[in-house]
């Protein structure tokens, strides 16, 4: 996922926002990803597989989305395209 991806999940399980929905496009394949909140359970489907999550499982899930972007962020530097100013 990427980390605007996970962000998107982050607003919901943070009740910032009521839903979100994207496909994730990896090795020419798209996968349907929605999430959304109602009262204290976040639903959350990936194509066919779908889930409700208690409050104790949002908090385990909310970790390991920002884990995932904390282990992007560790992965390599941010380098500018060719082409593009580092300023941009």
């Amino acid at each position: 996922l990427s980390d605007v991806e996970i962000a998107e999940l982050l607003l919901v399980l943070e009740s910032r926002q009521e839903q979100a929905g994207f496909f994730h496009k990896f090795n020419g394949n798209a996968t349907r990803i929605s999430a959304g909140r109602k009262e204290q359970t976040l639903f959350i489907r990936v194509d066919d597989y779908a889930a409700a999550l208690n409050p104790g499982q949002q908090v385990v899930f909310a970790f390991l989305c920002q884990r995932i972007i904390e282990r992007g962020c560790e992965q390599e530097a941010w380098k500018p395209k060719q082409g593009e100013d580092e300023g941009a």
